[in-house]
């Protein structure tokens, strides 16, 4: 195998995998926890790129509609607009925080959805 993937690696990457698995076969009770502790573990030293954490992140808010997972979502994906991204990466970081965005003022119901998810102050 190549280097820095051992296998602690390929156990991670086969957890990450059941996880997704989990959420998909409408587990979710399950598959909750376990994204959890994932995106902690990206966290805490697990080797992985922002990307992954990013995505594993937005898919946990969009699961549990939680406002600290929420909140970590949002604050990924602006740490993720600051990178070089190609132009068709930095839409998409861009259309998902404005999803996450959009999903918090729904579950808030101020009825204010598309002013509030800008990137930029109307004005």
């Amino acid at each position: 195998m190549g280097e820095g993937y051992g296998p602690a690696e390929m156990i991670a990457f086969g957890e990450e995998v059941y996880d997704m698995m989990l959420q998909d076969a409408g587990r979710v009770d399950e598959a909750i926890p376990r994204m959890r502790d994932l995106v902690h573990r990206f966290d805490t030293g697990y080797a992985t790129s922002l990307t992954d954490r990013v995505n594993y992140a937005v898919r946990l808010a969009r699961m549990t509609r939680d406002e600290a997972d929420a909140k970590l979502g949002e604050d990924l994906l602006q740490q993720r607009l600051l990178q070089d991204l190609a132009p068709f990466d930095r839409l998409y970081a861009f259309s998902q925080l404005a999803s996450l965005r959009m999903t918090r003022d729904d579950r808030e119901g101020d009825g204010i959805r598309f002013c509030s998810c800008a990137l930029i102050p109307p004005g």
